[in-house]
């Protein structure tokens, strides 16, 4: 019962510390929406923390803030009466104060008290000389893990509550011997008012935080307590919490910040380069590959930026880093919605949140990750792919063995071993069906430009059989180089990881730790996109240098499965399903095809479309038994797909999307939709899961603002499809009625809270006047404030039946208060008509 109590304890004094004690008791409040009296029972209430900001929650079970976090500037006014404000402190109610009697004193520590780094040398003990690794990543992030730090433990418990500051240090606010204990006081700790993001955390034995309210995740692998300064020994990553169904994995040499979705105490689910799973974090085990950091403490994140029209994506080494430490891809061309000198945080490459306040958006991504959709991104209804990195491999290269060399020499020194071989990569393409420009790219990232130790003792440029634990040793020997790319674009690519029959397959393209080859490839989250990066700077200089000439870039039509399909042949002989979900042999929802004919084409009475298939062979044979492709791509036996549970995810060289019943069509920028008549589309239109309108006139898809019936709608400008709910525009937040998608405006109740919309539906913020009422709309959020609500250093108290302003004396839970007439909560002694009265400095009048 002690440990319980001193967890207890421990609340209830930084509770005092931070806010004037009240008592509670039932009181009858006037409902001023309603006119009407009713009865709150204040046992049923609590103080909560938005953001910084207080309020009270009378019914705390069902009314937990899902409100979208929104930076704004606080417009509160300026007081006209100066009023001594008594010190922070917090409110606690009679059922914690007596709870429990008895008290440990054991670890008595003052509450407030800052947390003490300690620096680890150990594992600089043990590499203390300069280790210089090939791959840049690594000695990147080979200095952080050998300058290891910890927080310097104030008790005897397993675990103690602390909140986290944005400049990096703690302070103490409780303790407890049970880690669930500890979680439930950081998640229900208040925080006191302050500019910068405060988080409650817990904190382990050995000094490191294992728990916060909102957190990242740094990959950093652990042995024996000890930080592992090495990349010889991979990460599991696991499809279930308990941590006992393997399914991919990663290195730390190549990653280091992940967004934690959900965790327990030994392990957490994460996303890393597109692909959520779970991670081992048991740091009580000694042994775990996740370190967690809260978010207001993230200041070197990655994340992706646009300079003159190229995308890019910085991949950071140290997510603490006080300067942008990391590597920088330059990956394609950018999509129209991301804007130049803007940063965008993404963990999956397709969504992207805008990272101008960091610790703002990660709270977003991280909020709509838990959510299960994207709803807050930027482009929530507009995916990005990357090209080079979706495409096939079963695709051919637009440029010639002379323009793959050149390329190569114009970025290598005559050491290479990369120099000539532009031949030998167009003939591997030909007789595999492995795209030249694809596999280029691979061998450009996995031998540093044909320079690595491995490159130029065994003539291996991919990588082969090169285990993260002795890659040197383990990699396959070839004659040449020549036999090297044929061994990859043969035995590893088109009878491996492009064959539905192989247990490697997850889609023949680059893809990430979601979808592609890159899941059992590399460990590597981001090989797909280093390679693509490097298709895309080929495609760059051989078009000089002109991203608006690109002769690769779109070149073909790409085809997304998104459920079950099948793939057959000329003859109707099935090669190979597309089953519904990532399971089984052949390909999955997320796979992807080329298109080589914009025409539908009616075969046994079904719609199909023409799609260079992933082989030219059925994956079983007569007897029903799996058969490995022989390697050998027929580039004119084409498969044939049903038109339907696909989408298109670039734009082609087709002059208009193929012949759908349905179909979308650009001309002269503007979109049209044409139904399954064939006849194009005017006023709403449900398509694909959201609405669109389209004018009634011209049947021109509407974008932005529109007025329709007399009632307001945005329309997303880069996808066209309806929003609906919290809608940022142009810097300023508005509330679309989830059930119509209008505009709303006035008071507005959405996720249990009341916000004020103006005429023009601008959510208001600060002190807001209507109807002769004084209301408080927090500045982080926007929600009404109610109860007893501290502005800058001032008390105010807002009835919580309505949310308006209390002036004069005022009846709170038994207590009467005196609140001036611009609401400032009075302390000390005062006069009212005429009779001097002494207020505490809790404001409370005790008679």
């Amino acid at each position: 019962m002690k440990k319980s109590v001193k967890s207890v304890l421990s609340l209830i004094l930084s509770v005092m510390i931070l806010f004037p004690s009240f008592t509670t008791t039932a009181t009858e409040l006037t409902n001023e929406f309603s006119g009407q009296s009713v009865e709150l029972n204040d046992s049923n209430k609590e103080i909560i923390a938005e953001d910084g900001e207080f309020e009270v929650n009378e019914e705390a079970v069902d009314k937990s803030d899902n409100t979208e976090e929104k930076t704004v500037t606080d417009t509160s006014t300026s007081e006209t009466e100066e009023v001594e404000a008594s010190e922070d402190s917090k409110i606690v109610t009679e059922n914690q104060l007596n709870e429990e009697s008895e008290v440990d004193f054991t670890n008595e520590v003052s509450v407030g008290e800052k947390y003490e780094v300690v620096e680890s040398n150990i594992a600089r003990a043990a590499y203390s000389v300069e280790e210089i690794f090939e791959r840049e990543e690594f000695n990147l992030k080979y200095p952080t893990l050998i300058d290891t730090t910890s927080l310097k433990k104030k008790t005897n418990d397993e675990y103690e509550i602390a909140l986290a500051h944005s400049d990096g240090s703690y302070t103490y606010i409780g303790s407890s011997d049970n880690y669930e204990e500890a979680k439930g006081i950081a998640e229900n700790s208040p925080v006191p008012y302050s500019d910068d993001m405060i988080l409650p955390t817990v904190i382990n034995r050995e000094g490191q935080v294992v728990y916060s309210t909102r957190t990242m995740g740094r990959i950093w692998k652990h042995i024996g307590g000890q930080s592992y300064p090495s990349f010889d020994k991979n990460t599991t990553l696991y499809t279930d919490s308990g941590l006992t169904k393997s399914y991919n994995y990663i290195n730390q040499g190549y990653v280091d910040d992940v967004p934690v979705i959900e965790f327990n105490d030994f392990s957490a689910k994460i996303q890393v380069s597109g692909h959520e799973a779970w991670i081992n974090k048991n740091t009580a085990s000694g042994n775990y590959d996740l370190v967690l950091v809260p978010i207001n403490q993230v200041t070197n994140p990655s994340y992706y930026k646009v300079e003159g029209g190229i995308l890019y994506h910085f991949i950071s080494s140290d997510l603490k880093s006080g300067s942008q430490r990391g590597t920088t891809l330059k990956i394609g061309p950018a999509p129209e919605y991301l804007q130049q000198g803007v940063k965008y945080l993404s963990y999956d490459g397709r969504y992207f949140y805008n990272g101008s306040n960091i610790a703002a958006g990660l709270a977003t991504l991280i909020g709509d990750l838990q959510a299960g959709h994207k709803n807050n991104s930027v482009n929530a209804n507009n995916a990005y792919y990357n090209y080079y990195n979706y495409l096939p491999f079963r695709s051919k290269t637009m440029y010639t063995a002379n323009d793959l060399n050149r390329f190569i020499e114009a970025n290598t020194d005559s050491t290479s071993k990369l120099r000539g071989t532009g031949q030998a990569f167009i003939n591997a393409q030909n007789s595999y069906g492995v795209n030249a420009l694809l596999a280029l790219g691979v061998g450009i990232n996995e031998s540093a430009w044909g320079e690595s130790s491995i490159a130029h003792s065994k003539n291996n440029i991919f990588g082969m059989n090169a285990v993260d634990s002795s890659p040197g040793e383990s990699a396959n020997y070839f004659r040449n180089v020549g036999d090297s790319i044929i061994e990859f674009c043969n035995h590893y690519i088109s009878k491996g990881y492009a064959d539905p029959s192989d247990w490697r397959y997850f889609g023949g393209f680059l893809g990430n730790k979601n979808m592609g080859a890159n899941i059992k490839y590399a460990s590597d989250p981001f090989w797909g996109e280093k390679a693509a990066s490097y298709a895309f700077r080929a495609d760059m200089y051989l078009s000089g240098e002109n991203i608006y000439n690109l002769k690769d870039f779109n070149a073909y039509q790409i085809i997304m499965f998104t459920g079950a399909n099948e793939v057959r042949d000329y003859k109707n002989n099935l090669l190979y399903n597309i089953n519904g979900s990532v399971s089984g042999y052949g390909g999955y929802p997320g796979t992807t095809a080329i298109v080589t004919n914009k025409n539908q084409q009616v075969i046994n009475g079904v719609n199909s479309l023409e799609i260079y298939p992933e082989r030219n062979t059925s994956i079983y044979n007569s007897n029903g038994n799996l058969v490995t492709f022989h390697g050998n791509y027929e580039w004119s036996n084409r498969g044939y797909i049903r038109a339907n549970n696909i989408s298109y995810i670039n734009v082609g060289r087709f002059e208009k999307a193929p012949d759908f019943i349905s179909q979308w069509e650009k001309v002269d920028g503007k979109w049209y939709y044409y139904d399954e008549n064939g006849a194009i589309c005017k006023g709403w239109k449900f398509i694909d899961g959201y609405w669109y309108y389209f004018d009634t006139t011209t049947g021109v898809m509407a974008t932005g603002w529109n007025v329709v019936d007399g009632k307001k709608y945005y329309m997303y400008p880069s996808s066209g499809g309806m929003s609906k709910g919290w809608t940022l525009v142009d810097g300023k937040w508005y509330y679309m009625y989830p059930s119509s998608g209008s505009m709303a405006t006035g008071w507005t109740l959405a996720d249990s809270k009341w916000y004020y919309l103006d005429s023009n539906g601008e959510t208001m913020y600060g002190w807001v006047a209507d109807g002769g009422k004084w209301y408080y709309m927090y500045p982080s959020s926007g929600s009404m404030a109610s109860g007893w609500t501290l502005v800058g250093d001032k008390w105010y108290y807002m009835y919580p039946s309505s949310g308006s302003m209390a002036s004069g004396w005022t009846l709170v839970n038994g207590t009467w208060y005196y609140l001036y007439s611009n609401g400032v909560m009075a302390t000390g002694w005062i006069t009212v008509d005429g009779k001097q009265y002494f207020l505490e400095s809790d404001g409370s009048w005790r008679g």
